[in-house]
């Protein structure tokens, strides 16, 4: 309770878990440890974006977006695309090394966080 530092993790579509420690005092952010990706991965060659798409009944539906940085968004990309958690449950996007060979060819990674009732089917346009 006493601490003048605060660790906590951080994670994203671009960025692995992260480790830091922020000094209340200073206003210091100190990175104490990555988790290791293989190859020359550097997360400045990745945006992250987060979009609404209709659906067809007009719903707005959040999609995250994860893309090679200079790749055209103009619908000629291959895409890749994931729902999480439908029917009242959701989850973060999440980082994952897997996924970096397909956007370092091009490819477009979505997740959609689809919404929906029990007894009802969620649909994308």
């Amino acid at each position: 309770m006493d601490s003048r530092v605060v660790r906590y993790v951080y994670a994203s579509l671009t960025t692995p878990n992260s480790t830091y420690d922020y000094d209340l005092d200073t206003g210091r952010t100190t990175l104490l440890k990555r988790e290791t990706v293989l190859g020359e991965f550097d997360p400045a060659n990745y945006v992250t974006e987060y979009v609404r798409a209709p659906a067809r009944d007009g719903e707005q539906i959040p999609v995250a977006l994860v893309y090679r940085r200079g790749r055209a968004r103009d619908g000629t990309a291959p895409l890749l695309q994931l729902r999480l958690r439908a029917y009242g449950l959701s989850s973060d996007p999440y980082f994952s090394s897997w996924r970096l060979s397909l956007l370092d060819r091009g490819f477009v990674f979505a997740i959609a966080q689809v919404r929906g009732r029990a007894g009802t089917r969620p649909t994308l346009v």
